[in-house]
């Protein structure tokens, strides 16, 4: 990409003059030359406000513009209040040229999160600094990808299992380098968007290294190996606690995934304390036995419709249908 022109254009309040300034640009080396507080700054981090990278200034509007782009500013003794201004960036590749028009401050309330790109005659507006303005049609960050003719690498996030591709802002602190805090570190202002290990990723990227791949791929491994495990503890505390409330305990398997083995996890139950308080007992055997007490008690009920007087027919069948009661109750607990 190459920078050609950076303009900007200043409305002030009860004056008809337009302020500004406008400087061309011509391929290879340009230096900007000038006296403390003359304005180079300023026409740097306005070609970083056209492009949408004045988070690798330090922040947003008012932290990397001067306030006399905004604000107001001394003319002639006098100070002036700005009521409208906008900066204009044209840039170009091997085939196309645009230019970028993003507004500072609007007497009309325009967005200053959006930048208008003319392009052959035609106009269309973009947004920024809101989600999906690196991957949607009407993201700039994504307009911007595509006209300089990158792809960016996919990236493993913090927290997901999936990538994600490196941000433009990402890649500009190579390509933007202005030395406001020293120069012990290149990308002192790049943002990392939660990418793990961004500064090396985009060296690994802009070097082509195999690496690269190789990382993004570890990763995300490690981020599913991680949501895998989360996912035992949450299951099996959900189990546990529901079979510890029926009186049944989670047998053979353990809290931590990495402990188990197929063999175990195959062979584990859920088991209930004897009766004698002595011995563990599996469900399966704890429900064939309950099945049959109940079985034995209804031979006995009928044993005894059959051989008793009928007053202690009665009371045996009352007696015996408390312990059915109680047994059908234990088992629909199961």
């Amino acid at each position: 990409m190459e920078i050609k022109q950076i303009k900007v254009l200043i409305d002030v309040k009860h004056h008809a003059t337009r302020f500004g300034f406008c400087y061309g640009f011509s391929s290879g080396l340009n230096i900007i030359t000038g006296q403390n507080s003359s304005g180079k700054s300023t026409i740097v981090s306005c070609i970083y406000y056209c492009l949408g990278m004045e988070q690798l200034l330090g922040g947003n509007r008012s932290l990397v513009l001067d306030k006399s782009l905004f604000e107001e500013f001394e003319y002639d003794n006098n100070t002036l209040q700005v009521t409208n201004s906008y900066a204009e960036l044209i840039i170009k590749n091997e085939t196309r040229e645009a230019t970028l028009k993003r507004y500072i401050k609007s007497f009309n309330n325009e967005s200053c999160n959006k930048i208008i790109v003319i392009e052959n005659g035609s106009t269309s507006s973009y947004y920024l600094h809101s989600g999906g303005d690196h991957d949607r049609p009407e993201g700039f960050y994504n307009w911007l990808t595509l006209f300089l003719g990158i792809t960016l690498p996919t990236v493993h996030e913090d927290a997901l299992d999936q990538g994600k591709s490196l941000y433009l802002q990402n890649v500009f602190p190579c390509a933007l380098i202005e030395q406001t805090k020293g120069w012990s570190d290149f990308f002192a202002q790049m943002p990392n968007f939660g990418i793990k290990d961004a500064k090396q990723k985009l060296v690994e990227f802009l070097l082509q290294l195999e690496s690269l791949d190789n990382e993004i791929r570890k990763d995300i491994l490690l981020q599913r190996e991680k949501n895998i495990k989360d996912e035992w503890g949450m299951r099996y505390t959900k189990i546990s606690e529901r079979a510890t409330s029926q009186g049944f305990s989670l047998r053979g398997i353990y809290p931590d995934l990495i402990k188990n083995d197929l063999k175990g996890v195959s062979l584990s139950s859920l088991s209930v304390i004897s009766e004698e308080k002595r011995d563990w007992i599996d469900l399966k055997d704890y429900i064939s036995n309950l099945v049959g007490e109940r079985s034995d008690i209804l031979k006995k009920i009928k044993n005894e419709e059959n051989s008793n007087t009928p007053d202690n027919i009665k009371n045996s069948q009352l007696k015996l249908q408390s312990e059915i009661t109680l047994l059908n109750r234990q088992l629909r607990a199961i």
